[in-house]
C-alpha cells in the first residue's frame, strides 16, 4: 500500500468497517485486512463550499 497519511480512511467492502489513521509512522503499511479481504483507500469527500452572503450597500 505505501505510507498512509493522517487523515487517510480505509473501508472493508464486505462489512463497511472504516479504520481512519489518526496518527503517521515512519513506516509502511502492509495490506490492513478485514473480513479475510485487503481494505480499499476510502474515496475522498468534496467539501461543500457556503454561498457568500450577498454584502448590502447603505
Amino acid at each position: 500500500m505505501g505510507k498512509a497519511n493522517k487523515g487517510s480512511e480505509y473501508v472493508c467492502g464486505v462489512c463497511g468497517t472504516t479504520l481512519v489513521v489518526t496518527e503517521c509512522g515512519t513506516g509502511y503499511l502492509e495490506d490492513i485486512v478485514c473480513c479475510s479481504q485487503p481494505m480499499k483507500v476510502k474515496a475522498a469527500k468534496a467539501k461543500k463550499s457556503k454561498p457568500k452572503k450577498a454584502v448590502k450597500k447603505k
